[in-house]
């Protein structure tokens, strides 16, 4: 058997680079099916020097200075940071090709000016040469396209939250803008909103990162040049590997991917997922002499019915395809107007359109006569161009996150799922990790968010005193004063309680809670959240009602606390950890491997978040209460738009959903061999046909002395406990997915679908069909 090499990416998990470059080197493992095995380091983890010694070479994301203490020994391969004195090999990205892939996008639309937004990274002499490096392929490549144009750089300064908005009032329309970040782009859309101006035709916008979330939020969504972070991961592990086989990296540098524009409708192209809706969009742009296709025409071509793709239109863009196919016509007609010498009467011929309707429809759109427009657009006569305010009616809603970690994205999705089903909703985002703003400062913040009509807010942001106090806000597990505050959370209590029976379920007596914290925090000795202590709660009462008298240990954890292992060794085992969420049982699993503790045969950890990256990409899958904050999300607009001012305040809670099951608490807390390959057999096969004897044949004992074990430690039969474990299975797949009744008894394991629905009868007093409806509705209150 091949001795496995061990290589650690050290990043951080929460940040959207960090988690595409963790999957990305996770399915090069995958596909290149080397002997390897691969753990995450996070930036806020200790980092012990015995820990870094287990592994055989690093992938080093965040100029991380502790990895000091093996450089030299072990190869270490450091992304995009020049200046790093421990790399062996240092991987750049292509930043003056992702300027110039966003300088060619922004060029192609021929906008009057162009921007360079530079307000939502971080600071430091790294992050400071790669905006650099943007900025210069971004301004060089336009100077060679376009030397006559605008070319403007802003960096945000926190103290003047309108100075982004004088920046993009104050250039020619319409503008080019490329932002250092996805992020970037959010913001400057967001400010786009507020003052009136309209993407793609006022405003184009280009980001960075390619996050996919990010981007569909922009409404409309946003182009992105995409770094290649996961290729770039693929060609990061194999110079490891190169480095471990030769002893140093030897040969020329490898190849650097090369970033690519994914074009969406903030540069005027399409990302709905309807094919013929694309194509029909794209027959509407086309750019040829004659007459435009018109609807019906292309209707004809595309083998459908005029009323079928105009509902096709209405479903995907919430407009009509006569509506898409006017704004097209207009958005050229202003393309000519700023870039050509054409009359009017020109312009109108070239799409077959009589003169006087073309004057009244531009008027009609864009409040100004098709001659004026020309005019502030080629003699520079006013700086800010054309303010068109929205016209449509709708709620213009804020949410205020931090983008850190799963729960902050999918809350976010959650929110943009309801905003498209309502069409009337507008969702804004402003983001940043504390809004502790003071003096001068004050007054501009409340402005900025006086323009909104509420306010979704994630907790620890300190931005209650910048809201207007008469606007409907809805805190994410957290609560605050206000007239108008309602709040959503989970049942974390609930959470508890599932942690508890799910770790009963493995034999366990004993038992620890993990509370995860900045390390801040831990060191002043603060108490535990009201989030952490709910879920303590429910865990400790849930295993009181079970017999276990014993008051449940509390631990926090977090920052770069290195007395952890201490603690991990003065642990009588086996014992079984609850933790706060997916970050500390990420900790805690690194910290077992380390000490040599396997899990989860002598630690069972299970976690709360189902972070998938967290929890499938490491080297011991997590187990993990899953928490349904993509639901969150989506309720908490919903609350916003349906809900009255003066309804009564309190909290919506809504149930944690369950227990995810991997391998770090797939195991039973025994000894006893016959017993854990039963489990095993019953855990792994449970939707297959099972028989007492092909169980008790399989452990090695007879079925006698095994229904005894049994028994003993289950307290039921293995019938009894094989029908439980699937009906557990069975609850997930009703409350999770749409699949018939029939299929969910059958991927149960229950062959025959009327005996599943009496067993669930008698087990639930209900029917699974009833019991669907059930939980949805509590899901609904």
């Amino acid at each position: 058997m091949p001795v496995l090499t061990r290589i650690a990416i050290v990043t951080s998990p929460l940040h959207v680079n960090g988690r595409c470059f963790i999957r990305g080197a996770a399915h090069y493992l995958q596909e290149s099916r080397l002997p390897a095995e691969l753990g995450i380091l996070s930036n806020h983890e200790p980092l012990l020097p015995a820990q870094l010694e287990e592994y055989d070479g690093f992938v080093d994301m965040g100029s991380d200075r502790r990895l000091a203490q093996v450089a030299g020994r072990k190869p270490i391969v450091v992304i995009d940071d020049p200046f790093s004195k421990i790399a062996d090999v240092s991987l750049p990205m292509e930043n003056l090709e992702i300027g110039r892939a966003a300088a060619r996008a922004l060029h192609d639309l021929s906008p009057v000016s162009y921007g360079y937004f530079d307000g939502t990274r971080g600071k430091g002499r790294k992050l400071d040469w790669r905006s650099a490096e943007r900025w210069k392929g971004f301004r060089e490549t336009l100077y060679s396209l376009a030397s006559k144009r605008i070319v403007r750089k802003f960096e945000d300064d926190p103290a003047l939250p309108d100075a982004c908005g004088e920046w993009l009032e104050a250039m020619p329309k319409p503008i080019g803008i490329f932002c250092y970040n996805d992020l970037g782009s959010l913001k400057i859309a967001s400010v786009c909103r507020s003052l009136g101006l309209d993407i793609p035709n006022d405003v184009a916008i280009v980001g960075v990162d390619n996050a996919e979330l990010i981007c569909q939020l922009g409404l409309p969504p946003f182009s992105s040049v995409d770094p290649q972070y996961e290729r770039l991961a693929a060609l990061a592990l194999h110079t490891v590997f190169s480095c471990i086989e030769n002893g140093k990296f030897s040969g020329e540098a490898p190849p650097i991917p090369v970033p690519r524009l994914v074009s969406r409708e903030s540069t005027g192209n399409s990302s709905v997922p309807d094919e013929l809706v694309r194509r029909a969009q794209s027959l509407l742009k086309e750019r040829k002499p004659g007459p435009r296709a018109q609807p019906a025409e292309i209707a004809k071509k595309l083998g459908l019915g005029l009323r079928a793709l105009d509902a096709r239109f209405k479903t995907h863009l919430g407009r009509s395809i006569h509506e898409e196919a006017f704004n097209g016509q207009l958005y050229e007609v202003k393309r000519l107007l700023r870039t050509t010498d054409l009359t009017l009467e020109e312009i109108s011929e070239r799409f077959h359109a009589d003169l006087s309707s073309m004057r009244r429809r531009f008027l009609r759109a864009e409040g100004i006569q098709p001659g004026e427009y020309r005019k502030y657009h080629r003699d520079g006569s006013s700086k800010g161009g054309v303010r068109k305010f929205l016209k449509s009616p709708g709620f213009n809603f804020c949410l205020i996150t931090n983008f850190r970690g799963q729960s902050a994205y999918d809350i976010a999705m959650g929110a943009l799922d309801f905003a498209k089903e309502r069409k009337d909703v507008f969702l804004s985002v402003r983001t940043g990790d504390s809004y502790n703003v003071e003096g001068d400062a004050l007054p501009a913040y409340r402005d900025d968010f006086s323009h909104f009509d509420g306010f979704v807010v994630m907790p620890r942001l300190g931005i209650h005193g910048l809201i207007p106090g008469d606007r409907p806000v809805v805190c994410l597990e957290h609560e605050v004063a206000g007239n108008h505050v309602r709040s959503i959370a989970i049942d974390n209590f609930g959470a508890g309680v599932l942690a508890a029976r799910h770790l009963l379920g493995k034999g366990h007596r004993r038992f620890l809670y993990c509370d995860f914290q900045h390390q801040a925090a831990v060191s002043e000795g603060a108490e535990i959240d009201h989030r952490s202590s709910e879920r303590y709660r429910g865990f400790q009462e849930a295993l009181s009602a079970a017999g276990i008298t014993n008051e449940v240990e509390i631990r926090s954890i977090g920052g770069k606390d290195d007395s952890i292992p201490a603690w991990l060794l003065e642990l009588e085992r086996p014992v079984a950890i609850f933790a706060f969420n997916d970050g500390a049982a990420l900790q805690l699993a690194n910290h077992c491997r380390h000490l040599g503790y396997p899990v989860p045969d002598e630690v069972s950890i299970l976690g709360c978040d189902n972070d998938v990256v967290l929890c499938r990409l490491t080297e011991v899958e997590l187990s993990s209460i899953d928490v349904n904050f993509r639901r969150i999300g989506y309720e908490a607009v919903r609350l916003l738009v349906e809900e009255p001012l003066d309804h009564e305040k309190r909290a919506k809670i809504l149930p944690a959903k369950y227990v995810v099951e991997c391998a770090s608490s797939r195991g039973i807390a025994t000894t006893d061999a016959s017993l854990r390959k039963a489990h095993g057999m019953i855990s792994g096969s449970y939707s297959r046909v099972l028989d007492v004897n092909a169980i008790a044949a399989e452990s090695g004992a007879s079925r006698l002395t095994l229904e005894g074990r049994f028994h003993t430690f289950f307290g039921q039969g293995i019938a009894g406990y094989l029908q439980e474990f699937r009906m557990e299975k069975a609850r997930q797949l009703l409350c999770d997915t749409t699949l018939t009744v029939g299929e969910i008894s059958e991927h149960a394991g229950f062959r025959d679908t009327n005996y599943f629905i009496k067993v669930f009868k008698t087990m639930h007093r209900m029917t699974p069909r009833d019991f669907r409806i059930l939980k949805s509705r509590v899901a609904d209150r």
